[in-house]
């Protein structure tokens, strides 16, 4: 199937671009985010971590859904850190998150408009942890609820792969048009998505900052791969436009912790116990060891031992007899790593 894509450049010139549509990997209902168009052109400033929380909560709203539901989120293994430092991070990314906003451009009575929307309504937190529950806030309902046409499948794990808000951001914008593989954009248009009126106003630190940047987070971690062409207005050196370039892969595994197989929690339950109330372990980490012994059975009674030594020398520091352990989960996992072969802290 053919797609003729017109693109009006800067020049006196209209340019017909024959562009032969491609087809897309296929993933399941459960794997993508489902948005309307407008939703991801919005502006936006959303973090690293608040961005995944959105992607996580959309990605469960099912296909015939009339309304919202309550969604779950456990971000223990997409945040870095000890459990204590997730639980921090967590609590202030959900703080945040309530007040963001995004903006697009509508029109009433003729009259050109800005429309601001919130995103979240109600954040749950579970204390000491990284899990939350989130409703989605009625302002967007419409975005994401029972689209009919011009809405966009984001596969998820995807975009959560992305180690950069930038490379989130053009991931998502770029993926809207993966089936022609390629799209225009000014680059006033493209700092206005990004939220960037105001940063990298020489184009130079914008490539550099940004697209470079960008480019390098979706190629490293994403099945995309994009380039583009900088496109110089019909007077003088400004760059005004920008053609995309966009190619998409079949999906590789992406290398992060919710990809892997899951763990059997019902296993070793006095060990994850001690595990978490000793050593102050995340959910995480107790599931590195979960996953070890799924494959070395022999080494629990070594885990058992090196969690015990773990106690005493948290007791020695308490009482004056050695120096006091900060971090209890740092110090077990370096005797663990330590200690155990194949074993991965």
């Amino acid at each position: 199937m053919l797609l003729y894509v017109v693109i009006k450049l800067l020049t006196n010139n209209t340019e017909f671009l024959t562009v032969e549509k491609k087809d897309l990997p296929k993933y399941a209902d459960d794997q993508v985010a489902t948005q309307h168009n407008q939703l991801i052109n919005s502006q936006q400033s959303l973090s690293l971590i608040q961005k995944r929380i959105f992607y996580l909560a959309i990605k469960q709203i099912k296909k015939g859904d009339k309304d919202y539901k309550r969604y779950y989120i456990d971000l223990t293994d997409l945040v870095p850190g000890t459990s204590q430092d997730i639980y921090h991070r967590v609590a202030n990314e959900v703080e945040e998150i309530m007040a963001k906003i995004v903006r697009y451009s509508g029109e009433m009575n003729g009259r050109e408009t800005v429309i601001r929307l919130n995103l979240i309504s109600k954040v749950e937190h579970i204390k000491g942890t990284g899990q939350i529950y989130v409703d989605l806030h009625p302002d967007i309902r419409d975005m994401l609820i029972d689209l009919k046409r011009y809405f966009t499948r984001v596969p998820v794990v995807e975009l959560i792969a992305c180690r950069s808000t930038y490379g989130q951001r053009l991931y998502e914008l770029l993926y809207q048009f993966a089936d022609t593989g390629i799209r225009l954009m000014s680059v006033e248009e493209l700092r206005e998505k990004l939220n960037l009126q105001n940063k990298y106003e020489n184009f130079a630190h914008l490539r550099t900052y940004v697209l470079e940047q960008a480019q390098k987070d979706v190629e490293k971690h994403t099945n995309m791969n994009f380039s583009w062409e900088e496109i110089k207005a019909k007077k003088g050196r400004k760059i005004e436009r920008l053609i995309f370039d966009i190619e998409v892969k079949d999906p590789e595994q992406v290398e992060m912790d919710f990809s892997t197989p899951s763990v059997d929690m019902s296993k070793h339950k006095t060990l994850q116990k001690n595990l978490r109330e000793i050593c102050g372990f995340s959910d995480s980490n107790v599931k590195k060891v979960l996953r070890h012994l799924e494959e070395y059975t022999d080494d629990k009674q070594v885990f058992q031992q090196l969690v015990h030594k773990t106690e005493i020398r948290i007791m020695d520091g308490k009482n004056g007899n050695a120096q006091p352990v900060n971090n209890p989960e740092a110090w077990a996992l370096n005797l663990f790593d330590k200690t155990i072969s194949n074993f991965n802290a």
